[in-house]
């Protein structure tokens, strides 16, 4: 080949290397948004790839927690390159902090503390990062006090970020510096803005998104309910409410309704089952932890989806006590939040009435059940109704199981076909786990506390049992 002919070539690939970028900056320039969507297309294919890696590494959490962290070491792997505000930022930080956390669970200090180092190298000021190797270190003997000091001094560096007063009260906590602990817990749970940070998403068909969102705020009521409304349109088929992330809550005795222009209708979306992240649901409670996501979500029943209406939500919301502080200890500090956390761990308890004959004992068959919920109509008043239509010997009332919790017993009524009865407690039969005291009332000493009276004949047909009374939370 001549230098002549060497040189056509050159010169035919430089025209096609300039036509090639002539069309580039056409198309670029004139179809912009085709360009983009391209871009956007193939940087989605990219990262699904990692989310979907992700994902498979958490499988197994809480079955296998050793084959997960096998798959998260080799998803890091993978991921070593990764710098700081790279695409796969979030994904690396994400490994690292499930890693770290299972690494916690399986107790091995040595390898959560490694990873806790890499993490704090990928980048030194993720404050997650900092509280999860202060966290490792105060688990491992003989450096449980340079845990303790850099918890301390992530406390006093950002105590707006309220996750970091909880892990240093716990800390404390774990340590026996109980008076220190309940400071810092007070100061925390003191500081927190109940009515901030709610987010409500709904799902039109096209799944939750960052589209379909609104922030609420929810607003104090008179009688103590947190409440907030807001339109929705036609055709939402899921809703979900975000409570604040990181801030330990109670959401108790939770009511939906739709507004619209002529009516108003209460929906007892709880009364099925509801899909939950990070949060924990028994009848009636929402028990939210300090999380980084949690959520709740339902789906609307088919009669409201196909018109707009005006949602609304109310519930008792406070804060909580985290799951590591017991009460029991006596403190006066925390007294006020240790009296609300009895009060609400009853609604997660119930009443029961059960009733024997004169030949059958008391069985599952012959009972009835009451939530605390549903029976108490005030703070500290109680009453309930319910229908045997059973023949009877003897009424059995077993009470909510809390010790120290003082029942009175204004009225316990019967109704026959000769019509209603007063039931004296004169009558009772026997007790357990219950102390008598005057005026009819009864304090909780033990587990499983109930009485029993007898009817005025044996085998008495009772149609309705009316109990009527008052609470006090000691």
């Amino acid at each position: 080949m001549t230098i002549k002919s060497l040189a056509a070539w050159a010169r035919i690939l430089l025209i096609m290397v300039s036509l090639v970028a002539i069309g580039i900056a056409v198309v670029w320039t004139v179809f912009p948004s085709a360009v983009s969507t391209l871009d956007s297309h193939i940087v989605q294919i990219y990262m699904q790839h990692y989310h979907q890696k992700l994902n498979k590494g958490l499988e197994p959490k809480g079955t296998d927690d050793l084959l997960a962290v096998q798959k998260l070491e080799s998803l890091l792997a993978g991921l070593e390159s990764i710098k700081k505000m790279d695409r796969l930022d979030a994904i690396k930080r994400s490994a690292l902090r499930e890693l770290v956390a299972l690494y916690q669970g399986l107790n091995e200090s040595v390898s959560a503390l490694l990873w806790a180092e890499h993490w704090m190298e990928f980048d030194e000021r993720d404050l997650y990062a900092k509280a999860a190797h202060a966290k490792v270190l105060s688990s491992i003997a003989g450096r449980e006090d340079e845990g303790l000091k850099e918890l301390e001094r992530l406390y006093h560096l950002v105590p707006e970020v309220r996750w970091t007063g909880y892990d240093y009260a716990k800390v404390l906590y774990a340590r026996e510096f109980v008076t220190d602990a309940e400071a810092v817990l007070e100061k925390t749970m003191n500081s927190h803005d109940l009515q901030k940070d709610w987010v409500v998403y709904w799902d039109s068909g096209k799944g939750f998104n960052a589209k379909e969102y609104l922030k609420v705020w929810p607003v104090l009521q008179l009688d103590g309910l947190f409440q907030f409304s807001l339109p929705l349109p036609a055709g939402v088929i899921a809703i979900r409410i975000d409570p604040p992330a990181y801030l330990p809550l109670i959401i108790a005795s939770p009511r939906v309704f739709i507004n619209t222009p002529v009516s108003k209708i209460e929906v007892n979306v709880f009364a099925k089952p509801i899909s939950l992240h990070q949060v924990k649901y028994t009848p009636s409670v929402f028990d939210v932890p300090v999380s980084n996501d949690p959520y709740f979500y339902w789906n609307m029943p088919q009669k409201f989806q196909g018109e707009a209406y005006t949602l609304e939500f109310s519930a008792n919301v406070m804060v909580a006590l985290p799951e590591w502080f017991e009460c029991e200890s006596g403190s006066e500090r925390l007294e006020r939040y240790c009296h609300k956390a009895r009060t609400l761990t009853l609604h997660k308890k119930q009443f029961e009435i059960y009733w024997r004959t004169e030949t059958d004992d008391f069985s599952a068959k012959m009972r009835r059940v009451v939530s605390y919920s549903d029976a108490v109509m005030a703070e500290d008043e109680f009453s309930f109704l319910v229908s045997p239509l059973s023949p009877m010997t003897i009424l059995r009332i077993d009470f909510p199981d809390f010790k120290g919790m003082r029942y009175t017993l204004n009225d316990i009524r019967i109704e026959t076909e000769q019509g209603e009865h007063n039931l004296s407690l004169d009558a009772i039969a026997f007790v357990h786990s219950l102390k008598r005291l005057p005026g009819n009332s009864f304090v909780v000493t033990g587990p499983d506390p109930y009485f029993g009276t007898a009817m005025s004949e044996t085998n008495l047909m009772v149609k309705n049992v009316y109990v009527r009374g008052r609470i006090q939370v000691q």
